[in-house]
């Protein structure tokens, strides 16, 4: 499948189609555990040679890579009006 046909998909979600632990792809890649922890739990996102190096791993684009925060049913506003 070409590289530009392939979804964006969460690191987790990359990661497991390749069925490697986190620990695994940490030393594959070079980064502390705990970096990749952060990344997959998009609490920070990689540098951009990084995200690069997390593409060229995974045959694919950098853009196809989310580290974006899932999306929720309600916006935090409205959750904190109907709290109220």
């Amino acid at each position: 499948m070409p590289k530009e046909d392939r979804p964006v998909l969460p690191l987790k979600e990359w990661r497991k189609h390749l069925y490697l632990t986190q620990k695994e792809l940490a030393e594959k890649l070079g980064v502390k555990l705990t970096t990749l922890r952060t990344w997959e739990q998009r609490t920070s996102r990689p540098h951009p040679a990084a995200h690069r190096k997390l593409a060229e791993f995974f045959h694919i684009e950098p853009g196809q890579i989310s580290f974006d925060a899932p999306h929720t049913d309600t916006p935090k506003d409205e959750a904190a009006g109907a709290a109220a």
